[in-house]
């Protein structure tokens, strides 16, 4: 039964990977909507929050202007969380502790290269080298976040014990 619990640590990060792989599969015309659409919903929450009263023509430059950033952030948070939930996996199961980060980075910057191919097969998206990087950095840094929060942890376990 144990055993079986530590392979259901698996089943997050490959959940994920389908996720990402299904935003992927969404066409050029539905990807830039998912993005213009949450574009759209920052520019809002600015003009509202800090009661900007922008008129609508200068909202939707921004938008536009946005656009490219927030998607990019995207890709980092995507493969961010992908890494985190890979480090768990690994961790759970006792796999290359010592090498465990390197890991990690590598797995996630091979499904975001098969990511990409994958892309170029869809209408009106392409494959980019620039997105494999911020992949692997948006993994680089869940994976920071993974070790740091995992230390914290042990450290106040260690506290707590003493």
């Amino acid at each position: 039964m144990k055993k079986f619990l530590k392979w259901l640590t698996w089943v997050p990060p490959i959940l994920f990977m389908i996720v990402i792989f299904m935003f992927s599969a969404s066409d050029a015309t539905e990807s830039s909507s998912l993005s213009g659409g949450v574009s759209e919903k920052v520019v809002n929450w600015v003009d509202e929050a800090f009661a900007l009263h922008w008129d609508t023509d200068y909202k939707m430059s921004l938008c536009e202007r946005i656009e490219y950033p927030i998607r990019k952030l995207a890709h980092m948070s995507e493969y961010a969380a992908l890494a985190i939930l890979f480090y768990i996996a690994f961790m759970v199961n006792g796999r290359m502790s010592r090498r465990r980060a390197f890991v990690v980075i590598l797995c996630c910057f091979l499904y975001a290269c098969t990511d990409e191919l994958h892309q170029r097969f869809v209408p009106g998206r392409d494959g980019n080298l620039l997105d494999i990087g911020i992949d692997t950095f948006g993994a680089s840094i869940g994976t920071l976040l993974a070790i740091v929060i995992i230390k914290i942890i042990n450290r106040t376990k260690k506290m707590t014990l003493s």
